[in-house]
């Protein structure tokens, strides 16, 4: 993220330098003072001064720690799983974009539509995979109660039930196939294939 302003306070330049410090290596904010300058007789040109941007080497530094201490059997299983995922849908010419493999439960996708996702789940433990509409923000509510009023048509399009639930700060939609542990990658592309699908 690039911010350019003509002046920056102190407080400012010190959001800049913690969110700089405490994000992941793919995010870099930057702050970034515009003047205007005029040499002699030439028209005004302007010049730009960065006065906070990141540190790779803290982020590099930061995010090798992470991983070296997040480094278990778990971890390892999920990054392989999401890489592996990501080159099937890179592969299979499917529509939904693949992502950066992470050491985490789940993949997300943004559905175009403020404060709607579409995500994939994986649990190691409790052997299942799971797809899910997650809904949040201001107007999670009115949306699933949209949703929710042609959950039947949904649902029959789909070829299956769905669990709906509606909570306070966000609202799901979500459907789970029991009964796959990750432990046997030949099981894999069946799992590929149902969540792509």
């Amino acid at each position: 993220m690039i911010w350019i302003a003509e002046s920056f306070r102190p407080e400012h330049l010190a959001a800049f330098e913690f969110l700089n410090e405490n994000t992941t290596s793919d995010l870099n904010f930057f702050a970034v003072e515009a003047e205007l300058w005029k040499i002699g007789d030439s028209p005004m040109a302007p010049s730009f001064n960065v006065v906070a941007k990141p540190n790779e080497w803290t982020k590099i530094r930061r995010e090798v720690a992470k991983a070296a201490s997040a480094d278990s059997p778990t971890g390892r299983t999920q990054l392989d799983f999401w890489s592996k995922f990501a080159d099937f849908l890179a592969q299979s010419g499917s529509p939904v974009p693949s992502r950066t493999p992470k050491e985490q439960n789940w993949m997300g996708w943004n559905l175009g539509r403020s404060g709607m996702k579409v995500s994939a789940t994986i649990s190691v433990q409790k052997q299942r995979l799971a797809a899910e509409v997650y809904i949040n923000g201001a107007k999670s509510a009115t949306d699933f109660q949209q949703l929710l009023q042609n959950q039947n048509l949904i649902e029959d399009q789909l070829g299956f039930k769905m669990q709906w639930s509606q909570e306070e700060q966000a609202c799901r939609i979500v459907v789970y196939r029991e009964g796959a542990p990750l432990t046997d990658q030949s099981d894999w592309p069946a799992y590929f294939e149902w969540l792509a699908d």
